[in-house]
């Protein structure tokens, strides 16, 4: 199982037709990088990985399923996070938010954001994801 290697710091599962991460994932705590970029076949990410990963500072997530693909909520509390290229929001609540990225002050390089259903207050929502004071976004 994927969740003994508990020092791995890098994963890159890029290209793969992996469907629901598994939950052993989230016993990777050392895990610095997680690469998941042109998965098509991603349904979902376990639900506590954010809780659990705390380590994280890259998240590659370009070309995934993204009709179908959401983070799960907690996405706020990777503080060290510095690279994210995905958000699909909804207004689901057990789905990470826009606001969600209100503290990831560290956040650089390119962030796509897809609004794949209406949300109730999108401005309020962008001014909570205070996205102006995040100089290295793009």
């Amino acid at each position: 199982s994927i969740g003994k290697l508990i020092h791995l710091r890098y994963l890159d599962l890029s290209e793969t037709d992996i469907k629901p991460l598994p939950n052993s994932i989230t016993k990777l705590q050392n895990l610095q990088t997680l690469e998941l970029s042109r998965c098509w076949s991603l349904s979902r990410l376990p639900a506590d990985i954010f809780k659990k990963l705390t380590n994280l500072r890259s998240l590659s997530l370009d070309d995934v399923g993204a009709d179908s693909f959401f983070l799960p909520s907690g996405l706020g509390q990777l503080t060290s996070l510095h690279k994210l290229t995905f958000l699909g929001v909804q207004s689901d609540k057990e789905t990470a938010k826009l606001s969600d990225l209100k503290n990831l002050n560290n956040l650089r390089g390119s962030l796509e954001i897809l609004f794949i259903s209406e949300i109730n207050d999108p401005i309020h929502e962008a001014k909570e994801a205070n996205l102006g004071s995040k100089r290295g976004l793009k």
